[in-house]
């Protein structure tokens, strides 16, 4: 309790927090260590195999964190543009493959979007009016502004 704070709440938020603002990072960069030592090595089952990898690997990335896939996405793309073969920055198109798998399970991993709010606030009913589905009420589960523990309301909506 001494690193997250005095209330329950904030104990509970603290691991869930480290996991989707550090594990998105830590994975990414293992995707890219990959595809770095695939290039190094020639061979074309290896290109292929980080190619595949980095799609399922985009797929959770998605799933983790929305902050982080967009700029991952944004990244990942920005590199593909730039390496492609007839600007002369790569010699081959493994590199704007694998960034085009990248950003493609990054964009599948999106397709379910989740967020919470206090329960019989108005961002409640702004969210059932923009069509999010309810999925359960946590009683207690956040403090307002005046430290008094609110229940919260988890929505859910599909994309696509």
């Amino acid at each position: 309790m001494f690193f997250a704070g005095t209330r329950s709440y904030q104990v509970l938020l603290w691991a869930p927090a480290t996991i989707s603002h550090t594990l998105p990072s830590v994975i990414g960069i293992w995707a890219v260590l990959g595809a770095v030592r695939a290039a190094r090595s020639g061979l074309r089952w290896a290109r292929t195999a980080a190619a595949a990898s980095v799609l399922l690997v985009g797929m959770a990335v998605g799933m983790l964190s929305e902050p982080f896939t967009l700029v991952a996405g944004l990244l990942a793309a920005t590199v593909a543009v730039l390496c492609l073969p007839r600007l002369g920055w790569a010699a081959d198109r493994y590199v704007s493959t694998w960034c085009a798998a990248a950003c493609l399970g990054l964009a599948t991993g999106l397709t379910l979007l989740v967020l919470d709010t206090q329960t019989d606030s108005p961002a409640e009913r702004l969210y059932r009016g923009a069509g999010w589905t309810a999925a359960g009420t946590i009683p207690d589960f956040a403090a307002d502004p005046s430290g008094v523990l609110r229940p919260t309301t988890l929505y859910y909506k599909r994309l696509g």
